[in-house]
C-alpha cells in the first residue's frame, strides 16, 4: 500500500508492517519520514531493537541484507534492517530477493528500504503486497510550506509579525532543508523576548544571502583549508555574527568527538544514523574522522567551549583571529 506522508503518523500508531519503502527526493521530508518510522518501531519494541545498515551496491547485497533480517541477535529481541538503495532502477534479482523475503518475513524484524531515486512504478507489484507500505515523499505545495514555517516558528518560540512566514517562504521556495536550517539559525540570532519584525527578518536574510555558514562547516569537514579560510573571511567581511560561526564549528566538532567515541563498538554507518547525520554529509564526516584524531577533536571542542565563555562574558579580544585558527585546525 502507498501511504501519503501526511497520514504516516496515524498509520504508525496502529503498528508497523514488516517492510517499508521510502522514496522521493526532498532531503528534509525524506529524513523526517525515515526518522518517524524508526522511532515508531523503537516504541513498539520497547527500545529492544538492534539496527543494521546495508548499502545495496549489487544484486547479491539484497540476499545478504535479508539474511541479516532473519538472523537473531544475542543482545536484542528485535532488529531493524536499514537498506540504502541509491539507483533509479531495481533489477529482477533484487525484486526476486524482496519477494522471497515477503513470503516469510521475520516478525521480529522491520525492513526499511531507503530509495530516494527510485520511481514508485518500478516497485508497484511489491508495494501491492499486504506486508509492504510505501511512503512517497512529495515536495510541499506553497500552502503546506507556509504552514510548516509557521509551525516551526511556534516550536522555536519565535514571536513574529503576521507577514514573517510569507517573507521566509519567498526566500526559500522549493528548498525545505535550507529553510529549516535558516529557522534554526534564526532561533540563535534573534532575541526571543522580542517579536520578530519583517524589517529585522530582512536583515537576517540579507546577511544569509551574502555568505553560507554551512558552506564553512562543509569545507572544514572536507579538509579544504584554503576554501574554508576564504569562506570564513567572506563572513567576517560581511560583518557576520561570530556566535553563528562558533555554533556551526562546535556542531561539527562535537559530532566528530562522538564518532571517535562510538567507533570502538559500532560500524561507522550505524553511528551516523544514531547521530542523525544527513546521508549527503556522511562522506564528509568520514573524511574528517579519518583526518582528525580523537584527542585533537576533544582539544578543538575545548577551544569552542573557551570561545563560547569569552563571547558570553563580552571578553571578545582577538575573537575573529581565534575563530580562524579553529577553522585551520579543523580543516588541515
Amino acid at each position: 500500500m502507498i501511504i501519503p506522508q501526511h497520514n504516516l503518523d496515524n498509520h504508525l500508531k496502529k503498528g508497523c508492517v514488516p517492510v517499508y519503502w521510502v522514496v522521493g527526493q526532498d532531503p528534509y521530508l525524506f529524513n523526517q519520514t525515515v526518522r518517524a518510522i524508526k522511532q515508531a518501531w523503537q516504541q513498539w519494541t520497547k527500545q529492544s531493537s538492534e539496527e543494521t545498515v546495508v548499502d545495496i551496491q549489487q544484486s547479491q547485497n539484497w540476499h545478504e541484507g535479508f539474511q541479516d533480517a532473519n538472523t537473531y541477535s544475542l543482545f536484542s529481541e528485535h532488529r531493524l534492517l536499514d537498506l540504502r538503495f541509491a539507483k533509479k532502477t531495481l533489477d529482477a534479482a533484487g525484486k526476486k530477493a524482496i519477494q522471497a523475503y515477503l513470503d516469510r518475513p521475520n516478525p521480529r524484524c522491520l525492513v526499511l528500504i531507503q530509495a530516494p531515486e527510485l520511481p514508485v512504478k518500478q516497485i508497484q507489484a511489491l508495494v501491492a503486497h499486504p506486508q509492504v507500505a510505501c511512503i512517497q515523499v512529495m515536495p510541499y505545495a506553497p500552502v503546506q510550506f507556509k504552514k510548516f514555517i509557521a509551525q516551526r516558528l511556534q516550536a522555536l518560540q519565535i514571536q513574529h509579525e503576521r507577514d514573517v512566514p510569507e517573507v521566509i517562504y519567498q526566500y526559500h521556495q522549493a528548498n525545505l532543508l535550507a529553510c529549516n536550517q535558516f529557522l534554526e539559525l534564526l532561533a540563535c540570532m534573534h532575541d526571543l523576548s522580542q517579536p520578530l519584525t519583517t524589517e529585522i527578518l530582512m536583515t537576517y536574510l540579507r546577511d544569509q544571502s551574502e555568505f553560507s555558514i554551512y558552506e564553512l562547516g562543509e569545507a572544514c569537514l572536507n579538509g579544504q583549508t584554503t576554501h574554508a579560510i576564504h569562506v570564513f573571511r567572506k563572513i567576517q567581511d560581511a560583518q557576520g555574527e561570530p556566535i553563528l560561526v562558533l555554533w556551526v564549528l562546535n556542531q561539527e566538532i562535537r559530532k566528530l568527538v562522538q564518532i571517535h567515541h562510538l567507533t570502538a563498538s559500532q560500524p561507522f554507518q550505524a553511528i551516523c544514523q544514531q547521530l542523525k547525520i544527513w546521508s549527503q554529509k556522511i562522506p564528509l564526516y568520514q573524511k574528517a574522522w579519518q583526518r582528525v584524531s580523537g584527542p585533537t577533536a576533544c582539544d578543538l571542542l575545548k577551544r569552542c567551549q573557551s570561545l563560547d565563555e569569552q563571547m558570553k562574558s563580552n571578553r571578545s579580544g582577538l575573537m575573529w583571529q581565534e575563530l580562524e585558527n579553529l577553522v585551520v585546525l579543523l580543516s588541515k
